[in-house]
């Protein structure tokens, strides 16, 4: 198979080509049949369910298992390769158990450790499993890109929780991730309080912009008077996974912070921050750290959702899907950002725009903001303000509100180190 732009030769199951970045389509489009998915549910086997993509980056295709034994307990990360890239740099590890053992003491038969992944001193080696017999296993050579993948794949026990939190760092095609969440708040020091002692986030700044920084998202504070909370509008609220939820549930109720328990999960609730934002929590023990963010819930008429979906993906280069509900029994549509989310679910009220509210708007960060704006006006979509650098800090930013009301601000080098 070639690519049409640049006749790069790919690999039979690419989706992507590594030469020239251009998509490739398959070679029967009208087929649903996903060669990179057969190929990896065959790998991993009947006790997995590849429940979702995550997005599509310079390690290829990016796909989210989870065990079907156990909800929401185990996760794993698949990845696919193109071919001539350099793969992740963490160790990976294939195997059906919950919990974090390492492959060395895993005496699953099901387990295969592949050692050195992204490192300089890396060899082309094949995993022993007897699943894996048309495949190669391969470490890529980070002094050598001419190395070819026909297939790398893991599933993750996400241990160190440096790892984690990188996983939320590679961007989409359109070169756009998850960013923050801006809040309007009364008395910036009891939400700083909230956000680094209740919740456990970690205070970063970046010049004169102070945040609050958790794996995969910054909590943005502004002093104001908000003219509502975030319910009511299309942003219902945010949510949360914490590895021990029940400690954190402790923890709030001895500081006296509101925790409402899910009317069918009592592993999933809402805890109540300052200005009455309402933020969706939920426990999985597998997480490699105490917290990370999970989704951003908007709510709308029923019928408006594949609407916003399309525009999600369209505009912002997100990939439209469902993910399994954790409040009640179910899925939700939504539109993946890595391995995080937006998710849309439906409700009859009519909703008000997020500007002015507690929950002011929320962020994506764009790797090239003045391209990327080109793109958007020339394709009609119209802005509220275009990139204007922030005084006193790295970040540029740049306004639009989606045509449901919810106001989004795209930036661009918004973490500290301004990678």
């Amino acid at each position: 198979m070639q690519c049409r732009e640049c006749d790069a030769v790919l690999p039979p199951v690419a989706r992507f080509c590594l030469s020239c970045g251009a998509r490739v389509e398959p070679e029967a489009p009208d087929s649903k049949v996903d060669p990179l998915l057969e190929t990896l549910k065959k790998a991993i086997g009947f006790q997995y369910r590849i429940e979702r993509p995550l997005g599509r980056g310079g390690m290829g295709a990016v796909y989210l298992a989870h065990e079907l034994r156990r909800f929401r307990v185990y996760r794993g990360i698949l990845q696919y390769m193109g071919g001539g890239g350099v793969a992740a740099s963490a160790d990976l590890v294939l195997t059906r158990r919950s919990g974090t053992q390492t492959a060395s003491r895993e005496r699953d038969a099901r387990c295969a450790r592949i050692h050195g992944l992204g490192r300089p001193d890396a060899t082309v080696t094949r995993a022993p499993h007897p699943n894996l017999e048309d495949l190669e296993a391969v470490l890529m050579k980070r002094k050598a890109p001419s190395c070819f993948a026909q297939a790398v794949f893991a599933c993750a026990v996400l241990s160190p929780a440096a790892a984690f939190a990188q996983l939320g760092e590679p961007a989409n095609d359109l070169g756009v991730r998850l960013g923050h969440v801006h809040l309007t708040v009364k008395d910036v020091e009891a939400q700083r309080r909230f956000w680094t002692e209740a919740m456990g986030g970690t205070l970063v700044k970046n010049g004169s912009l102070t945040m609050i920084q958790f794996p995969g998202i910054f909590i943005l504070l502004q002093q104001g008077q908000p003219s509502a909370p975030p319910a009511g509008s299309i942003v219902d609220h945010f949510g949360f996974v914490l590895k021990d939820i029940n400690a954190a549930r402790a923890r709030w109720k001895a500081a006296n912070i509101n925790y409402t328990v899910g009317a069918a999960n009592p592993n999933q609730g809402y805890v109540e921050a300052p200005d009455g934002i309402r933020v969706e929590v939920f426990g999985d023990p597998s997480l490699p750290g105490p917290i990370g963010m999970d989704h951003i819930h908007m709510l709308l008429g029923a019928t408006e959702i594949p609407a916003i979906q399309a525009w999600y993906a369209k505009v912002l280069g997100g990939l439209s899907g469902t993910r399994k509900t954790v409040a009640r029994a179910g899925v939700t549509e939504c539109v993946y950002f890595h391995r995080f989310n937006v998710s849309f679910s439906p409700n009859d009220m009519k909703r008000d725009p997020t500007k002015g509210r507690s929950l002011d708007h929320i962020g994506f960060e764009v790797k090239g903001l003045d391209e990327f704006v080109k793109r958007l006006e020339e394709s009609g979509v119209q802005l509220d303000s275009r990139p204007e650098q922030i005084p006193n800090s790295s970040v540029k930013a740049a306004f639009l509100t989606d045509p449901w009301g919810t106001y989004i601000e795209l930036t661009e080098n918004l973490t500290p180190s301004g990678k």
